[in-house]
């Protein structure tokens, strides 16, 4: 056999063993349960960090991966081609040499894809060097072989619309014909507002948070637990800003229960779940139920603590409103007259759009309280008002330096009788 035929077979069968763990890694990552591997990310495994961002984005990641395995099979056909025509023709050997070398790969990716189904995430792991290999080395053959296809995915969506407006469509003509319901509807829009709300949006802000010092005893603790009716509560350090993990009340009466009543704290805190206060609400919610935590301490961006957020505050941007813990009983908006009403300072500025058609978009709050609060430039004092956009907003209550209730009323024009006589 001549050296070049020779180095033809050699690239051929480390070419078939390539694609066949690309072909395996791929597969792997399909199929893999995304939560399981964000879960094993979050605790630190280092193979499930690897893919992540894979199987998060499969759409991203995975074309270079199958831009590889198609290159690599390719390879292997043509070098079985080549050696067909070295030895029986250009025609009859290229032709058979080539159709069996595609039959050959059909079986490799069939059998590994057999193999990977089993346990697809213990394989996705085992393969993780594979696909961040694969990634670095065909990125650029990735992007050159996907850009017609990414053209006409952007023609496709120019003309086509998001898939939340065909489910909501879709949910509005069911429930026309009285296929769906008025509780089901709103319980779908939530599901889909999840990914367009923030923790920041619906977080129990710091100054509501019941957190205890990692120096008290059990004791101390469950009489916390008992007077506020708390679940679980946050263990801090020095300062609520340095959050050391969770205590829950069952843990608390299994000590009370064997007499551990002096008992410090610190040997019963569990750890503590920390997200940004940028983070999605239904990325959070998947995590948390990855993780089976009904708690996330929400952390500014200078590390602080800036609230918290529990499971029952996901659920109801869903089904509406869950009684927990947390939650402080608030009045609802009282409308006084179609120009004046009076709500909780802590009710989002998107009641100033429902109530009157004023737009307030600004990252620096959320709420109508610190809306009144940027505005009037210090802290207020009840009595304080300030006027803004055509309304007038005046402070009723006050919690300490915490703004409790509001009155709005909006600014309308004096009648020319009225100007006339002053």
């Amino acid at each position: 056999m001549e050296p070049s035929s020779l180095l033809s077979v050699v690239v051929v069968i480390a070419g078939t063993a390539a694609l066949a763990a690309i072909a395996a890694a791929e597969a792997a990552l399909e199929r893999a349960n995304d939560v399981r591997i964000r879960a094993l990310a979050a605790r630190g495994n280092r193979q499930a960090q690897r893919i992540a961002t894979t199987v998060e984005q499969p759409g991203r990641y995975l074309g270079t991966i199958t831009a590889a395995r198609v290159l690599v099979a390719s390879l292997v056909i043509s070098l079985l081609a080549y050696l067909g025509a070295d030895r029986h023709g250009p025609f009859r050997g290229a032709v058979g040499y080539g159709m069996a070398g595609g039959a050959l790969i059909a079986m490799v990716q069939m059998a590994v894809g057999m193999v990977v189904a089993r346990a697809p995430e213990y394989a996705a792991l085992k393969l993780s060097g594979v696909a961040v290999a694969t990634r670095r080395a065909f990125a650029v053959p990735a992007v050159v072989l996907g850009l017609p296809a990414a053209l006409a995915a952007r023609s496709i969506r120019l003309v086509t619309p998001e898939p939340e407006t065909d489910i909501l469509a879709l949910v509005e003509r069911e429930e026309a014909e009285g296929g769906v319901e008025e509780q089901e509807r709103r319980m779908i829009r939530g599901v889909i507002a999840l990914e367009d709300k923030t923790a920041r949006e619906i977080m129990v802000p710091r100054i509501d948070v019941a957190a205890v010092d990692i120096t008290a005893t059990v004791g101390e603790v469950a009489a916390v637990v008992t007077e506020r009716g708390f679940s679980r509560v946050p263990v801090y350090r020095e300062s609520i800003d340095d959050i050391v993990g969770i205590v829950y009340a069952k843990d608390l009466l299994r000590a009370m229960a064997d007499g551990g009543k002096d008992r410090p704290i610190r040997e019963l805190v569990r750890e503590a779940y920390f997200i940004p206060e940028s983070k999605r609400l239904d990325e959070l919610l998947t995590e948390m139920q990855a993780r089976r935590t009904h708690m996330a301490i929400v952390v500014d961006e200078y590390g602080g603590t800036a609230g918290i957020v529990t499971i029952e505050d996901l659920l109801e941007e869903i089904v509406g409103e869950i009684e927990d813990e947390y939650d402080v009983a608030r009045p609802a908006v009282e409308v006084i007259s179609p120009d004046e009403v009076v709500l909780d300072a802590s009710t989002s500025t998107d009641a100033l759009r429902e109530l009157f058609g004023v737009e307030v978009e600004s990252e620096d709050f959320d709420t109508i309280g610190g809306f009144l609060i940027h505005h009037l430039g210090r802290l207020p004092a009840v009595g304080d008002e300030v006027e803004v956009d055509g309304l007038t907003l005046r402070v009723l209550s006050m919690s300490g330096r915490r703004v409790r209730r509001l009155r709005i009323s909006r600014q309308r024009s004096r009648e020319p009788e009225e100007v006339a006589a002053t």
